[in-house]
């Protein structure tokens, strides 16, 4: 029974001495790694492209010098059209380099 009491008193003893020895199993687990996701996207290849659209617009002018005075009103519709061929070449994930030759033409009057 002397025994018992003097284990017990120990065991209090060092639980309150060395309280990290106690929490030394309560340690939390570090969670596994996860995989990184990796983006694959490859911008190399040719494109080819068309543009067209409309354009409209007003203009109130009044002249000076010789014309000094005269009022021009201008109206300036007309359509446009163009296109477009390029080729890029993805060189490393983070650099894309190309080329492109675009060309456009519009038939504005006004």
């Amino acid at each position: 029974m002397k025994q018992a009491v003097v284990r017990g008193a120990l065991s209090v003893f060092l639980g309150a001495a060395f309280p990290a020895m106690a929490a030394a199993a309560d340690l939390p687990v570090k969670a596994p790694m996860r995989a990184t996701m990796v983006s694959v996207s490859d911008w190399t290849g040719a494109y080819v492209g068309i543009v067209g659209g409309y354009a409209w617009g007003r203009g109130h002018f009044v002249g000076t010098g010789t014309g000094a005075g005269s009022v021009n009103n201008v109206s300036m519709p007309g359509g446009m059209i163009g296109g477009r061929i390029g080729y890029d070449f993805n060189i490393n994930p983070n650099l894309v380099l190309g080329g492109v030759a675009e060309v456009s033409w519009a038939d504005l009057s006004g």
